[in-house]
Formats: structure tokens, sequence, C-alpha cells
């Protein structure tokens, strides 16, 4: 692995997989999941998170093991949330001024709209796919579940934030003119 030392290598030694870059040249590369599943509580009338951490570029890897997974969270974690957070959305986050200072995008009414277009279109196709409506079906079922009231919560899973597609055409139409 790049920019690591032997010691910090060998802590990752089992976890590895050697992928082929060019014919006869190899790399190390550590493939990482979490697997989260819903698993009933065996001693109440509950669920509660499974997660498992393995490694391999299928999942098919060792299990990776607790003082693993805190030096990876104590070296490449914490960067990895700042780069995050710099790249979050915002008036004035690192994405914006990245993208505001791009010549591809800033001032051209265009990009900006094919954007609006393409997200909106995107938000629409994966608000009607029926696994979306499934899932949000059962997120408002087990919300529900938790107050006396009936039917208070209504999730949405959408690109768009809280804003109805009716706000983002008005907007799109406002740039279109």
């Amino acid at each position: 692995m790049e920019g690591l030392s032997l010691r910090e290598s060998g802590l990752f030694l089992e976890h590895l997989t050697n992928e082929e870059v060019t014919p006869g040249v190899n790399k190390s590369t550590l493939f990482i999941t979490l697997s989260a599943k819903l698993a009933p509580n065996p001693f109440k009338k509950s669920q509660f998170i499974k997660t498992e951490i393995r490694s391999g570029i299928n999942n098919d890897g060792p299990i990776i093991e607790r003082d693993v997974r805190e030096y990876l969270a104590a070296t490449y974690l914490k960067p990895l949330r700042d780069a995050e957070a710099e790249l979050s959305a915002g008036r004035s986050s690192r994405l914006s001024q990245i993208l505001g200072s791009n010549t591809s995008l800033a001032g051209d009414t265009g990009a900006t709209q094919r954007i609006i277009e393409l997200l909106t279109e995107a938000s629409k196709e994966i608000q009607s796919d029926a696994a979306i409506q499934t899932a949000q079906d059962n997120i408002a079922t087990l919300l529900n579940s938790l107050t006396f009231k009936a039917n208070v919560f209504a999730p949405v899973l959408s690109l768009l934030g809280s804003k109805d597609y009716a706000e983002h055409e008005r907007i799109r139409k406002i740039i279109r003119s």
C-alpha cells in the first residue's frame, strides 16, 4: 500500500487484495465492506442492527479485528470526515467554491440548468422506484409505531432536500428566462 511504513502494512497484511494494475504489475489494495442487517433480539421482542466489517474485494476476506479497525479509524477516518465536511453542500462550502471557480460551471446558465434538470429527474426516478417506496413505507411504519398518534410521520427519500418539485421547476424557469 502506498504511503505506509512496513509496520503499518503489516497491520493490514491479511486484509490486502492484490490487483493486477498492468500485466505483470500488482498493487495491494485494502477493500473494506460494512454489512449491516436488522436481526431479532432473542431476549426481547425487538430488533437490533448487526454489523460486520470484512475485507476483500467481494466481502470475502477475513473479519477486520478491533485493533485494526481502531488504527484504521485513527489514521484514515478523521481525514475523510474532514474532507467530507469540506465538500458538503452549502453556500460558502469548499464544494461551492470549487464549482463556482470552475469555468465550465461559473456563470454558465446552460450548465446550471442541465444540472438542475438532471437532479430533478434523478430525484423523481428515485422516488418512483418500487424499492424506495417500500423502504419509505417501512420507515414510516417503524416511525409511526413509536408514537401514539396515527400516521404522524411520512418520510421522503429525495436528492433535492425539503423543497418540492414545483419549487425546483420554478427555479429552473427563472434560470431559463
